[in-house]
C-alpha cells in the first residue's frame, strides 16, 4: 500500500515538473474522487450485508420462539395475549365518547 502511494506521488511530482501543477492537482482530484467512490460502495455493501444478517437473525429468533411456544403448548395463550395487547385498554366507569368529569377536592 505504501509502495503504491510512493509510486503515485513520484509520478505526480514528475507530471508537475514536466507539465504543470494544475494538471497534477486535477489528476490528484480524480484519484481522490475514485477512492471516495470505492470506499462508499464498500460501505454500502457492508451495510446491506449486516442488515441482511440482522433480518435473518430476527426471523430465526421469531421461529425459535414459535417452536418453543408450540412445544410447551403456550401458542394459544401467546396469541390471546398478543390480541389483548393490540387492543386499547378501557378505563373503568368511562363510557366511549363521554366526557370525563373532573372532581375537585374542597
Amino acid at each position: 500500500m505504501w509502495l503504491c502511494a510512493l509510486f503515485v506521488g513520484t509520478v505526480l511530482a514528475i507530471v508537475a515538473y514536466i507539465v504543470n501543477w494544475a494538471v497534477t492537482l486535477a489528476i490528484l482530484t480524480g484519484i481522490l474522487m475514485f477512492s471516495v467512490v470505492q470506499v462508499s460502495r464498500r460501505a454500502r455493501k457492508d451495510r446491506a450485508r449486516i442488515e441482511n444478517r440482522l433480518a435473518r437473525a430476527a426471523r430465526d429468533r421469531e421461529t425459535i420462539i414459535e417452536v418453543l411456544f408450540g412445544v410447551l403448548g403456550l401458542r394459544d395463550m401467546n396469541m390471546r395475549q398478543s390480541g389483548t395487547n393490540s387492543q386499547p385498554r378501557r378505563r373503568r366507569g368511562v363510557a366511549d365518547g363521554a366526557p370525563r368529569r373532573r372532581t375537585f377536592a374542597a
